[in-house]
């Protein structure tokens, strides 16, 4: 889940790979539906355009953003998901990027992983792993962008989770 919470307007996040895997011993798996947005024809999307996701927008939001898969920038594979912010909502979950309906065991550890940037540096945003109920399990927060390179963005969801 990526969560726009930058206070400026006009700010672009590209996400280019989300990745939750399952770690235990030697088992590694991803989880993500389309976490690398390769599934997407590039181009203006809604809602439930892109598989896997669902894009969200609060109503304290006065302006929507645009989302968009590209094929330029892109960090891994030959798409991304960008996010221009147009206004800001009241909160820091007003705009989301929600990798939806990911299978998890309780008792196991994921871990998870995003690549991102900004069109200008210092754009804020969280990663958060959770549930509709609003629990976090792993989050990062906030993430501090640049525009200059992508950056690998790293967390963990610990054993508890489900337990």
């Amino acid at each position: 889940m990526v969560k726009v919470i930058d206070q400026t307007s006009r700010v672009i996040v590209c996400c280019a790979m989300v990745i939750l895997t399952l770690s235990g011993g030697s088992i590694n798996a991803q989880l993500v539906t389309n976490g690398s947005f390769e599934n997407t024809i590039p181009g203006p999307v809604n809602e439930n355009d892109i598989e896997g996701w669902s894009l969200l927008v609060g109503a304290g939001v006065s302006t929507a953003p645009d989302f968009e898969i590209v094929d330029d920038p892109v960090q891994h594979g030959n798409r991304a998901l960008k996010i221009r912010i147009n206004a800001v909502g009241p909160n820091s979950w007003s705009i989301q990027a929600v990798a939806d309906s990911i299978p998890i065991e309780p008792g196991a550890t994921y871990r998870y992983s995003i690549w991102a940037k900004s069109e200008h540096s210092g754009a804020q945003v969280n990663f958060t792993v959770g549930n509709y109920a609003y629990n976090e399990y792993g989050v990062i927060r906030p993430a501090i962008l640049s525009a200059d390179a992508w950056q690998k963005r790293k967390g963990f969801v610990p054993e508890s989770l489900g337990t």
